[in-house]
């Protein structure tokens, strides 16, 4: 580009760089940069500080043998009727992960504060790691998902525990399964007397989980 490119050479690694002095202009070479890679995983382990609990619940990890089939071989138990696990996720559904089994009873599934569902959780032996309910297409967002124990139990069944193994969530954005980051981002440098060409770039930012703070900003005309 005539009075912007003149006498420049770009170097390795950049990308698209082009090389002065030849005719006509053509890439210095192939480079793809990476900045990042982000993990997207879906699943809240029961055993995450992202879940909640209230009452007496016990929580089992690979200590002990019979949690050797759940995720991360961990599980959450509780018999105590009115006792709750809750989780909040950003999605537009989710799914409720149990293992079933003898002594396993009935749990209350709800979401948003809706409707609960009943589940029955027993099973002549035990499976592990069952999907026990699902919602899906709900608005894309935030979400709570509850679990509550219910102490009523199947005939069958000798006991009342609810077990949980882990929540996952559904998204129609995998990205989305993350929490949303930063909306909006003001730099104390919002005035540049010199601005010219180029890019003005402040260092990454992190929030921790469940961060909040407001902020106030008056645009005034030039």
């Amino acid at each position: 580009m005539p009075g912007v490119t003149d006498g420049y050479a770009g170097s390795a690694p950049d990308q698209g760089a082009y090389e002065s002095g030849q005719t006509p202009w053509v890439p210095s070479g192939t480079y793809a940069l990476v900045d990042a890679f982000r993990v997207v995983d879906p699943v809240i382990d029961d055993a995450s500080d992202r879940v909640v609990y209230a009452g007496e619940w016990t929580h089992a990890d690979a200590s002990q043998s019979w949690t050797q089939d759940d995720l991360d071989r961990t599980e959450s138990f509780s018999r105590k009727a009115g006792d709750t696990a809750h989780a909040d996720f950003w999605g537009n559904g989710v799914r409720v992960i149990c293992p079933k089994g003898p002594t396993q009873g009935i749990a209350e599934i709800s979401v948003d504060g809706g409707a609960a569902t009943r589940v029955d959780l027993y099973a002549a032996a035990k499976n592990a790691a069952q999907k026990v309910f699902e919602l899906a297409n709900l608005p894309e967002g935030r979400h709570t998902v509850s679990v509550r124990v219910t102490g009523d139990r199947n005939t069958a069944a000798s006991d009342t525990f609810v077990s949980l193994d882990a929540f996952e969530v559904l998204s129609a954005d995998p990205f989305a399964a993350q929490e949303p980051g930063v909306r909006l981002i003001t730099s104390a440098r919002i005035n540049y007397p010199d601005l010219g060409w180029g890019n003005y770039t402040d260092p990454a930012i992190t929030l921790a989980a469940n961060f909040s703070a407001t902020t106030r900003m008056r645009l005034l005309g030039s």
